[in-house]
């Protein structure tokens, strides 16, 4: 290959100016390799597109910031959900709950968009061992199934305190057919 002209492809690069001199130098037959030799060791990387009539370049820390945006605001309306008393709270804070819970939902349904398009242009090995949008949800104490909903995380606690509702609404039941009972026998 010749160097100059992997010289040339960096130094466009880098200037970050000469991107579509680079679509048009791919375009016009020069192969994959020079630009894949020119961006080794760089912070650029590229992806063909449109069946391999075109192609797509970026620089890796401005995708990593975009992902990291996505989840910063997935962690910040994470904040606002909370678990769900069992013990009939108002229906307005269910609904409400429900709101924060689509919202959270959607914004998780964003950031994972936005891990799909940034995969793309990673090389292996250089995507992250964990998933941060699942590790912000658990941190709450939820999980996301990929719909438009979050829902809380089951655990002992949950079971306690659904016996204990349980337990609630039947001597609430109780309560209400023997006070009908007094009721109707005056």
């Amino acid at each position: 290959m010749d160097q100059e002209r992997i010289n040339g492809l960096l130094a466009l690069l880098l200037k970050n100016e000469g991107l579509d001199e680079i679509k048009a130098h791919v375009a016009a037959g020069h192969p994959l390799s020079e630009l894949k030799e020119a961006i080794h060791g760089t912070g650029w990387r590229f992806l063909v597109t449109n069946s391999g009539r075109d192609i797509s370049l970026a620089r890796i820390e401005a995708l990593e910031t975009e992902f990291q945006d996505a989840v910063r605001d997935l962690e910040v309306a994470a904040k606002e959900l909370r678990v769900q008393d069992m013990k009939a709270p108002e229906l307005s804070d269910q609904f409400a709950q429900a709101r924060v819970r689509t919202k959270v939902a959607r914004l998780a349904y964003a950031a994972e968009l936005v891990a799909v398009r940034v995969a793309r242009y990673l090389l292996p090995g250089e995507a992250p061992p964990d998933d941060p949008i699942e590790r912000c949800l658990e941190t709450a104490g939820f999980e996301w199934n990929g719909g438009d909903m979050v829902t809380e995380i089951w655990s002992a606690d949950h079971d306690r305190r659904w016996r204990e509702a349980q337990a609630k609404l039947r001597s609430t039941q109780r309560n209400r057919v023997s006070q009908s009972e007094v009721t109707d026998a005056e």
